[in-house]
């Protein structure tokens, strides 16, 4: 598809995220912008017959929030910090500061859109602490079954028993054992 534009169009500044780049924590450039995009309908065929109010219909909004906290920020940035990003916040606290403090009249679909906004966040969240925590204990298995083979080696045992043990190819434990310095 980038191929298809025109070479101008190809050329992006070296400060621009790279493509297909996405997340609330953009680099710190782009934080605290929000940009309007929109697109204009343009036939790349054949002349098209529909009406411009039948397609040019789509604003895309950016939002780039940011490092800071809601009570960092002024304006709409800290509203929707507060809805989307702090999540030290329980629902019922976001509930009452966009009550309090920006005077935001709480329906129930409005409510059930907050609660729904926090749960997303928390979500997303939690899933990336178990991913962590996932990873961390696989790298400390990891870690664990070296230091088994470089403690055999030192013990001088056979490489056939340290690969049956460790499950590793005698290949591996040999290029542990160098990396370590054992060998």
């Amino acid at each position: 598809m980038l191929a298809a534009l025109p070479e101008k169009a190809r050329k992006l500044p070296k400060d621009r995220p790279p493509a297909g780049w996405q997340g609330i924590d953009k680099p710190p450039a782009y934080a605290r912008i929000i940009s309007r995009i929109h697109w204009k309908g343009a036939a790349s065929w054949q002349k098209s017959n529909a009406e411009k109010k039948d397609y040019d219909l789509l604003d895309v909004v950016m939002v780039c929030l940011g490092q800071k906290k809601y009570n960092e920020l002024t304006g709409l940035l800290s509203m929707l910090n507060l809805v989307l990003k702090d999540n030290y916040l329980s629902s019922a606290d976001k509930r009452e500061k966009l009550t309090k403090e920006f005077h935001v009249e709480i329906t129930p679909e409005l409510e059930k859109g907050v609660a729904d906004m926090c749960n997303l966040s928390a979500g997303i969240e939690r899933q990336g602490i178990e991913q962590g925590i996932k990873q961390g204990i696989e790298q400390g298995r990891a870690e664990g079954k070296i230091e088994m083979v470089l403690e055999l080696l030192k013990e001088n045992q056979p490489l056939d028993l340290i690969s049956r043990v460790s499950k590793y190819s005698k290949e591996k434990i040999t290029e542990i054992a160098r990396l370590h310095g054992v060998l």
